[in-house]
């Protein structure tokens, strides 16, 4: 298979953004979707960015992932 090879990369509770930074300083490309959320604090509403999907982040990989191959018994 050609092409982008992007792997799942499961960090610790609310380390996203240090994960990423992480991997941006080993010159890997990252991708960690985030959305705006409007939550109420002492009785103020008040608007949050939050990681889309809590403690996950995207990762390019540099190594080529092939399909496995099938061995046939002799």
């Amino acid at each position: 298979m050609m092409g982008s090879n992007w792997l799942v990369v499961m960090t610790k509770p609310r380390m996203e953004n240090e994960a990423k930074e992480h991997l941006i300083r080993q010159n890997i490309e990252v991708y960690l979707p985030l959305w705006k959320e409007l939550k109420k604090q002492s009785g103020a509403w008040k608007t949050t960015i939050s990681p889309m999907f809590s403690r996950y982040l995207f990762a390019l990989s540099l190594i080529h992932i092939s399909e496995p191959t099938r061995q046939e018994a002799i």
